[in-house]
């Protein structure tokens, strides 16, 4: 085959083919397809994912395990927290805060503790007595504090504290007014 055979067989192609942009024609040609780009709506993005709606649906798992085991359980020892404040006479607190006591009655956990905005929701493990009452003392300044006990690993709300409020996860956080 020769050339002149090749050029009469791609003539056709070539003819479908619009011809490519040469020099000058390239630069204008990139310039209209970023106007083009430019003119065209951005698209809404959607919002980041919130940290609290996993948390929410953890804290959600946590509380049904916890309500399935006790009903496979059967009944045992009662939980009944206590919250008592213990005057700042008996005992010594830094000048500035209130000695404050909490305590939760739960005999079967393992481990207890409390965290909440009077320490930046960091966990304080709570002392546990022979008859299965956690205890912890805390110095705090007068104001008014969200707190949970943290038992075995699951947030739960102090069910004798005067006050409760929504804990943005489904369940509730104790409020303690100093």
């Amino acid at each position: 085959m020769s050339r002149r055979d090749d050029d009469d067989l791609l003539a056709p192609l070539r003819a479908q083919k619009p011809p490519r942009p040469r020099g000058d024609e390239s630069g204008r040609f990139v310039s209209e397809v970023m106007r083009q780009v430019a003119l065209r709506p951005t698209p809404a993005r959607a919002p980041p994912p919130r940290r609290r709606a996993l948390w929410f649906s953890v804290s959600t798992i946590f509380a049904s395990s916890a309500v399935a085991a006790a009903l496979l359980l059967g009944p045992r020892a009662p939980i009944a927290p206590r919250t008592t404040a213990t005057p700042p006479a008996v005992a010594a607190a830094p000048a500035g805060t209130v000695r404050v006591r909490l305590t939760l009655r739960a005999p079967d956990a393992r481990a207890v503790a409390i965290a909440g905005e009077h320490n930046g929701w960091a966990q304080t493990d709570c002392r546990r007595a022979d008859d299965g009452t956690w205890t912890v003392e805390l110095a705090v300044a007068p104001g008014r504090y969200r707190y949970s006990f943290i038992v075995d690993g699951a947030f739960i709300g102090d069910p004798a504290a005067a006050l409760a409020a929504d804990d943005d996860f489904g369940g509730k956080d104790a409020i303690l007014v100093v």
